[in-house]
């Protein structure tokens, strides 16, 4: 009996360490990233661009981007973009 309140009583307090997320750790799920999304594609500028930020962490910015069409050349000296195409198609040209 002794052992199984021991073993109730780990699992409740690695399940409560458990419950909040470390700093500077984000999830987003489906809903958090398609919703704005799709807002996004009402929202597009004289570029063909719409963005909307979803999280800041120390010198990392992550964000949400849509483009409808060839946009300005980029050009970023101390920032690193990560592209992902959800649909359609991009050619991404570097240098």
């Amino acid at each position: 009996m002794r052992k199984q309140a021991l073993l109730l009583a780990l699992v409740i307090s690695a399940t409560s360490l458990r419950a909040t997320d470390p700093a500077g750790f984000g999830l987003w799920k489906e809903v958090s990233v398609k919703t704005p999304a799709e807002e996004l594609s009402h929202k597009i500028d004289d570029h063909k661009f719409s963005w909307q930020g979803l999280g800041s962490y120390d010198n990392h910015l992550i964000g949400i981007s849509h483009r409808e069409g060839d946009g300005n050349a980029e050009l970023h000296e101390t920032q690193t973009d990560i592209m992902i195409v959800h649909s359609g198609k991009a050619t991404l040209i570097v240098g």
